[in-house]
């Protein structure tokens, strides 16, 4: 059929979805090679919906009306949010350069031959939602994806088997996975930032790695000594679930760091932590064995914690979102600011009122 008669139909389907508003409308009953034609606009490199029903100036989502079942997806360029579109059957193996970068596979069916995600592209790629026709599991070896890149993916679902050998897992969520071992001396750059390792099992140590932005809640055998770390930095890092080899915290730099659920005998004096930055920090189970004189403490949260005192109020940041609970004596201190504030008040208001008084 003519390209301008495939348009002309596009025209038309659209318009009938405009307002339709029951279940997705299969249209099993048109030829197979019609119906590519009509869903799909193709190039050389490959194909993708056609602008007629999947396009910006359109007043619905006339893609999510349509049920693609028995549709094939040979060729398309699949990175989109899936979420909603029914019907799709997938082999990655048969993707547009097999690439499945900034692909939301939500409801999508994984249909995998004996070569499963082998020379597949991952980059902010999620299967949260996804599954693999029959109920098999999506399984996953690291080791043989295009360039061993898992970056800024999401895994819930995916059972891992194989090494994380040169592997890139920088933001990458591992929540609702399985099977993923890591030894993160072998990772890519040594670099665990930004990662949710939820489920995951550590199978050596931290040395040099960098876990800034890390969330290792629900991880297990992570047994980090921050005097080793790269660049001694544990910020934004949640220490959940993490065993503190090494209580010594000099020179450690904390700045929205999450102690609460961290395993070992974590002690911190505030005076040897870098630049004295204890900014946005939760310290239960936290014991400081130094003053907090001097020190930024914007966002901090000493609940849980035990030890910490300051000796001169006046030398610490801190404002309304700071947690003083458990710190030693603050009440008193807090009493002292209120009543000098009290004090200079009443001071400014005499000296406004006498000066009222004598111009007049």
């Amino acid at each position: 059929m003519k390209k301008s008669s495939i348009v002309k139909i596009r025209k038309e389907l659209a318009d009938e979805l405009i307002n339709y508003e029951g279940e997705p409308v299969r249209f099993d009953d048109l030829p197979i090679k019609l119906l590519d034609d009509i869903l799909f606009e193709h190039y050389e490199s490959g194909k993708v919906f056609a602008y007629e029903l999947n396009n910006d100036n359109l007043p619905c989502d006339i893609i999510r009306k349509i049920d693609f079942t028995g549709v094939s997806f040979d060729g398309f360029r699949c990175s989109i949010n899936f979420k909603g579109i029914k019907g799709v059957t997938i082999n990655p193996q048969n993707m547009l350069g097999k690439d499945l970068s900034s692909a939301k596979f939500d409801g999508v069916t994984f249909e995998l031959d004996e070569r499963g995600f082998d020379g597949v592209h991952l980059c902010n790629t999620s299967f949260k939602g996804a599954r693999v026709k029959d109920d098999k599991p999506i399984i996953i070896n690291p080791q043989t994806l295009m360039y061993r890149s898992l970056y800024c993916c999401e895994f819930d679902g995916v059972v891992f088997n194989g090494l994380f050998d040169d592997v890139d897992v920088r933001c990458a969520d591992f929540t609702g996975s399985r099977g993923a071992v890591i030894n993160p001396q072998t990772l890519f750059c040594k670099n665990l930032e930004g990662t949710k390792l939820s489920g995951v099992s550590f199978s050596d140590g931290f040395d040099n790695v960098c876990v800034e932005w890390a969330d290792f809640s629900g991880s297990m055998n992570a047994f980090i000594d921050p005097q080793k770390i790269y660049d001694k930095s544990l910020i934004n890092t949640n220490l959940k679930d993490t065993f503190i080899i090494n209580y010594n915290m000099n020179g450690v730099k904390l700045k929205n760091t999450n102690f609460a659920g961290a395993n070992g005998d974590v002690q911190i004096d505030p005076q040897k932590i870098y630049n004295k930055i204890l900014t946005g920090c939760v310290f239960t189970g936290v014991n400081f064995i130094g003053a907090l004189d001097d020190c930024t403490l914007y966002g901090t949260s000493f609940v849980g914690s035990t030890g910490a005192y300051v000796n001169d109020i006046e030398t610490i940041k801190f404002d309304d979102s700071t947690i003083f609970d458990d710190v030693v004596d603050m009440a008193n201190a807090y009493e002292e600011i209120n009543e000098r504030t009290k004090v200079i008040q009443k001071i400014k208001y005499k000296i406004r009122l006498s000066m009222t008084d004598s111009s007049q």
